[in-house]
């Protein structure tokens, strides 16, 4: 049996998704995503839960939907792409990792990542991080690179560090680039999240009609986020806080924390709190993801890898496949919520960090909802 993962976000699913799932599907993969939860990469609030998510995925032709929990979800490139891999190695059953590409083109890109593993360049990042760059934007700071290229480059530096057995592969983008608003050809998520900000009727054409669908769904009944509905709440957090208090969490440096205290302290909207953080170095989203990590008290030493993952849904062939190869699976998937402290102490810490971002992204939501509604839902089943 041949098993592709697919390390996604889905915020939301598109034409797009659905392209690079059919392409697989042509070649006889079985598909497993390993998805975002209810935070994502540039340190966001998803659009809608992670469940209903699930479900755009399972019905757009995944078999299997399982979390990248918090606070992998929400790291920089390099610990995203290398929690993603590590879910997938952990399986057992995964002997492929296929990723969305501007370039479309694997040889360089694995090129490319084994030079960023090479003592040469290794000396080359020594020498400016003396002078003061930092790692992130230095590794992937390149404008050769589009936002897929450079979370490929990522996975395939994970696949070889780890030294896993998965192959990755990458499938051409076709349409618009992640971080494109408008264009020609399929319509990016982030395009999309910007056209639902004003209507969300406006989605209707940019998206398969079971993914509308669900969207509507979910706006209809105000469980939908909205990103700026969180700015009281990290204000109301961080304003109780001192630099030396936020600057060992992820993401953050004592300079950052320096920034965010002072910005948190004056700032009156989101977007001057944006504004007056970021800097050529410290990008929009590296200042989400700090505000996130920094509000959740995320501390540096207490990640490193997943211990865990949750079944967020499944088919018949996903849940086949969690059956037939239980043996192989080396990692816990945990399937009900609320039984996560029978999974030792380890995964209860971590889930606790999960259950922590959940109640903030509830905050989120049109219509704030109790901060355990996310423990009472349960796997999409396709």
């Amino acid at each position: 049996m041949k098993v592709c993962a697919i390390i996604c976000e889905y915020n939301p699913f598109h034409f797009g998704h659905e392209y690079m799932i059919s392409q697989l599907k042509k070649m006889g993969y079985s598909i497993v995503c390993i998805m975002s939860g209810n935070f994502t990469q540039r340190g966001i609030p998803a659009v809608v839960s992670k469940y209903s998510r699930a479900e755009m995925a399972i019905k757009g032709g995944a078999d299997l939907v399982l979390e990248l929990p918090f606070p992998y979800s929400s790291c920089n490139a390099d610990l995203f792409c290398s929690a993603g891999v590590h879910i997938a190695d952990k399986l057992g059953f995964v002997d492929t990792l296929a990723f969305g590409s501007e370039s479309g083109d694997i040889k360089m890109l694995r090129k490319t990542a084994e030079y960023y593993l090479s003592d040469e360049y290794r000396i080359i990042q020594d020498d400016i991080l003396s002078k003061g760059g930092t790692r992130l934007s230095s590794v992937y700071g390149s404008d050769e690179f589009g936002s897929n290229d450079i979370l490929g480059i990522g996975y395939i530096k994970a696949v070889l560090e780890t030294k896993s057995r998965i192959e990755p592969i990458a499938i051409k983008r076709i349409g618009l680039n992640s971080n494109d608003v408008s264009g020609e050809g399929f319509k990016s998520s982030k395009s999309i999240r910007n056209s639902i900000n004003d209507c969300i009727t406006n989605a209707k054409e940019s998206v398969p009609d079971y993914v509308f669908s669900i969207l509507n769904r979910e706006y209809s009944v105000g469980a939908y986020s909205i990103e700026d509905k969180l700015f009281f709440t990290f204000q109301s957090i961080l304003r109780m806080k001192k630099a030396e208090d936020i600057s060992g969490c992820v993401e953050l440096n004592d300079e950052l924390a320096n920034r965010i205290i002072s910005s948190v302290n004056k700032s009156v909207c989101f977007k001057e709190l944006i504004e007056d953080i970021r800097t050529k170095i410290y990008s929009e989203s590296k200042v989400m993801r700090a505000l996130l990590m920094a509000s959740l008290g995320v501390i540096k030493e207490e990640i490193s890898y997943p211990c865990y993952t949750v079944l967020l849904g499944a088919n018949e062939n996903g849940r086949s496949l969690l059956k037939q190869f239980k043996k192989e699976i080396n990692i816990p998937v945990i399937t009900k919520q609320a039984d996560y402290t029978e999974f030792g102490s380890k995964v209860a810490s971590e889930f606790e960090l999960l259950k922590r971002a959940d109640s903030i992204w509830n905050l989120s939501l049109k219509d704030t909802k109790e901060s355990g509604a996310e423990m009472k839902k349960t796997p999409f089943i396709g």
